[in-house]
């Protein structure tokens, strides 16, 4: 079976999630043939995505509000280079004849779903990477929709989708994120990161009042924050950083608790994980629902916006080992309930999606 996947690095979330899928597909069905694409690259080029995707980084990281708006409309927002999309998909179609194609972007969902009509055939798998949805994930000529929770199916449903088209699968993260950690966690040690673009707390007092917590050990992932990296050197002996090439999931599995911004795939991964997640304030407009979703699932708490009553939150919840434990358990009703095992079984792929080291 051929499979294509289109994506984007708009954030690392739907690059994530994309090659989760490879991996779980070649677990499911060794045989498969799957291409993982980022269509931005595949239509701009190398130089031009880059000028792309420092743009959007730029207008994140400025708090959003061109984006949340964007996001709110649920309309597309590439119609200037849409030609170039289109003829970079019917290149990849053409060159590897798919069966499937699997979308972890709105618009390559939309994107896919128009060049089906002009007479392709593929199945459309159309992958939510976050809790919230909007139209922009829906499209004609879709027949699967992964969902990351019944929060998220729900929403699908009123933007007309039909029930036998949605599956709770979760945000799809690596199969290395869900091998069991048992023995392995060491108590009192803090993961702290704020996904691929290290969208994070910046200030150097912050992560004093993290390492002055008693008995505590503080790894910092920095993603592409190379300022955040320069202020952290050397500061606190019981203090590590950590780059983009370490295995986060590695790195999870022996922590006793997360503090993160809530992006969908940073949340599947801690439920992955059993990791209790502390979520940084939100401030785009899917990551207060995602944060909302932590929250009234109990897996975490959202931390206040100031630095020293985070830090506050932090220890007091080490101190509570019973609620944490609580948290653990809710991570692991959670994990039970999603898996690409329903999806792979939609699409003939096997009965049963093998876990990493089974």
């Amino acid at each position: 079976m051929d499979i294509l996947i289109i994506t984007g690095r708009f954030g690392q979330g739907h690059w994530s999630a994309a090659r989760a899928f490879e991996q779980h597909i070649h677990l499911m069905r060794p045989d498969a043939r799957v291409t993982v694409a980022d269509l931005w690259q595949q239509a701009l080029g190398d130089a031009g995505s880059r000028r792309v995707y420092r743009l959007f980084g730029a207008m994140v990281r400025r708090g959003g509000p061109v984006y949340d708006k964007l996001y709110s409309s649920g309309e597309p927002s590439f119609r200037p280079i849409w030609p170039l999309l289109m003829r970079a998909i019917s290149r990849l179609v053409e060159e590897y004849r798919p069966q499937v194609v699997i979308s972890t972007l709105p618009q390559c969902t939309q994107l896919a779903a128009a060049y089906k009509q002009r007479g392709a055939s593929y199945t459309l798998v159309s992958c939510i990477t976050d809790v919230s949805c909007h139209r922009q994930w829906t499209a004609p000529g879709v027949d699967l929709y992964c969902a990351a929770s019944a929060h998220t199916a729900q929403m699908l449903r009123q933007w007309g989708v039909a029930p036998e088209q949605i599956l709770i699968t979760g945000v799809p993260v690596r199969p290395a994120f869900r091998v069991p950690a048992a023995g392995q966690r060491q108590s009192r040690h803090i993961l702290v990161m704020g996904g691929g673009l290290g969208l994070m707390p910046t200030e150097q007092e912050f992560y004093q009042d993290l390492a002055a917590i008693p008995n505590v050990q503080v790894t910092v992932a920095t993603g592409q924050n190379q300022g955040l990296s320069h202020k952290l050197a050397g500061l606190a002996d019981n203090l590590h950083q950590i780059g983009e090439g370490e295995d986060l999931a590695y790195i999870m599995a022996r922590c006793d608790l997360l503090l993160s911004k809530p992006g969908g795939s940073t949340i599947f991964e801690a439920i992955a994980c059993g990791l209790p997640l502390l979520a940084f304030a939100p401030k785009l407009e899917q990551e207060k629902e995602n944060a909302d979703f932590v929250r009234q699932q109990g897996i975490g708490l959202v931390l206040p916006a100031g630095r020293q009553t985070s830090c506050w939150v932090v220890e007091d919840l080490l101190q509570a080992r019973s609620r944490l434990e609580e948290m653990r358990q809710q991570t692991a009703k959670l994990r039970a309930a999603t898996g690409l095992d329903v999806l792979g079984e939609r699409l003939g792929l096997t009965g049963r999606c093998r876990q990493a080291g089974d």
